[in-house]
């Protein structure tokens, strides 16, 4: 990839990332959903011990989940594995009333008719802070 496209693939996964923050402050289900390849897995198991397949069940979890106050990444990176394939990490702290969490959001992409989407999701928590203490 000459480095012109790489640059702009670059940006389109950080306007993604960003884009998945905003929606889920927003509660936009359907908007988050459509981020998603048809084929997509939702990987909650560290968290919520289960995992969701396909957008019908993707779109169950968010609209169950419990809802953040907000989401505020702090760092991406991705290593493309092909033209149409990218691994990428996104950082994030989700902030709930009581409690803080620092979360590892590893994402397999697949670029769909020239658009970056979600076919793999897997989160993980990298720390915690109570506020109540």
């Amino acid at each position: 990839m000459d480095p012109q496209q790489d640059l702009a693939e670059r940006i389109a996964i950080l306007e993604l990332t960003a884009r998945y923050a905003d929606r889920a402050d927003h509660h936009d289900w359907a908007a988050m959903t459509a981020m998603y390849t048809p084929d997509a897995v939702f990987d909650g198991q560290a968290v919520y011990g289960r995992t969701w397949s396909g957008p019908d069940e993707i779109l169950d979890f968010y609209q169950k989940a419990p809802l953040a106050v907000g989401h505020h990444p702090t760092g991406v990176y991705t290593d493309f594995t092909g033209d149409t394939e990218a691994k990428t990490r996104l950082k994030m702290l989700v902030l709930f009333k009581s409690v803080i969490f620092t979360v590892d959001y590893d994402l397999d992409l697949a670029k769909l008719d020239g658009e970056w989407r979600i076919r793999r999701l897997e989160i993980s928590v990298v720390g915690r802070n109570d506020l109540r203490r």
